[in-house]
């Protein structure tokens, strides 16, 4: 039996990598531009973990409508459909916020960060080990390239004592951020980007809420002002561009570009994100970056070059089909593996 990760050649011929990059950096400017408005609303008194049950449950809300306006039948959930869904619920929308979150409390945020984004290791030894794929050298090189860029811009020298569960909340977060690629790569396959992050939402959702219920929030507090970078903004106008830019815009361009990149490509192309919240950053909250920020940066923009080069490997496994002599590709030219 071929892999569920196997595609039919319609849907190989139907990938545009060029549009796929568009898509992911598309992604990371809304993840990363989010940054200043979670700030503004912490500043109102809400915590971290009150600010992502707003997050994710406004963005289940709008995800939800939007699928159904689209397309009612994307929203429709087979008893098959359940532990897929279910596992990207709270990995990828609940699990991936909340950890980061618990280890951000308990570590240096270059520590968490950094943690965070070994995801794109996972997702490597995953396509490579698990999927027997064949990953251009390039792509490896991009890995190592980037996760040293990250770990310049934010520093972690500063803050290497580690806290034991800080560390593991961050190493799970990494598990959570690198089934964000995995699951979303395989959900794009069979279902709508926009009725798959509703109801990824959702599940997220729900679990936001039995954790902290949202009827016990200052929601009060939403009416009050609070500092944007230079401006002054009702609290719910920053929420507004958290849920609608920060989350909704970017987890479904970051599902798109799936349909078109093989997700370790897409995961080292994502730590984009870390230059993009920094540049808004500075730009919004006149947060300086350093010489050492500076060249963290290069140094990750040219393992996502690297990344970029090495998104089509040239020779996958000779893996083949048990009914043919011709080996059958996923979308990003590796050979699909049997189960």
């Amino acid at each position: 039996m071929v892999s569920a990760y196997a595609v039919s050649p319609d849907s190989k011929s139907s990938a545009r990598p060029s549009l796929g990059v568009f898509l992911v950096f598309l992604s990371t400017v809304c993840f990363g531009t989010a940054g200043p408005a979670v700030k503004a609303l912490l500043l109102v008194g809400l915590s971290p973990l009150e600010v992502v049950l707003l997050r994710v449950t406004g963005a289940a809300i709008l995800l939800t409508l939007i699928a159904f306006a689209r397309d009612p039948k994307s929203l429709r959930v087979t008893p098959r459909d359940l532990p897929f869904l279910l596992a990207y619920g709270l990995l990828a929308f609940f699990g991936v916020q909340a950890l980061y979150f618990v280890a951000l409390s308990r570590l240096a945020v270059g520590v968490a960060l950094l943690l965070e984004y070994l995801a794109i290791v996972l997702v490597a030894f995953w396509a490579r080990f698990v999927e027997k794929r064949r990953l251009a050298r390039t792509t490896w090189l991009g890995i190592g390239f980037a996760v040293a860029g990250l770990g310049l811009i934010e520093q972690v020298w500063k803050g290497l004592t580690l806290d034991g569960l800080g560390a593991l909340a961050g190493l799970g977060a990494a598990v959570c951020l690198a089934a964000y690629f995995l699951l979303g790569e395989r959900g794009t396959r069979g279902r709508d980007p926009f009725g798959l992050s509703a109801m990824g939402a959702l599940v997220g959702a729900v679990a936001s809420n039995v954790i902290s219920p949202m009827w016990r929030l200052p929601l009060d507090s939403l009416t009050n002002s609070t500092q944007l970078g230079p401006v002054s903004v009702p609290a719910w106008a920053a929420l507004a561009y958290v849920v609608v830019i920060g989350t909704v815009a970017a987890y479904v361009t970051g599902l798109l570009a799936l349909r078109h990149l093989p997700s370790p490509v897409a995961g080292v192309l994502s730590t984009f994100e870390v230059v993009v919240a920094s540049a808004t950053a500075w730009l919004l909250l006149g947060e300086t970056l350093s010489a050492i920020e500076l060249a963290g940066a290069a140094t990750l923009f040219v393992g996502v070059i690297l990344a970029q080069i090495g998104r089509a490997p040239a020779e996958p496994e000779p893996l083949k089909d048990a009914s043919s002599s011709t080996p059958r590709r996923s979308h990003d030219g590796a050979a699909s593996s049997p189960r």
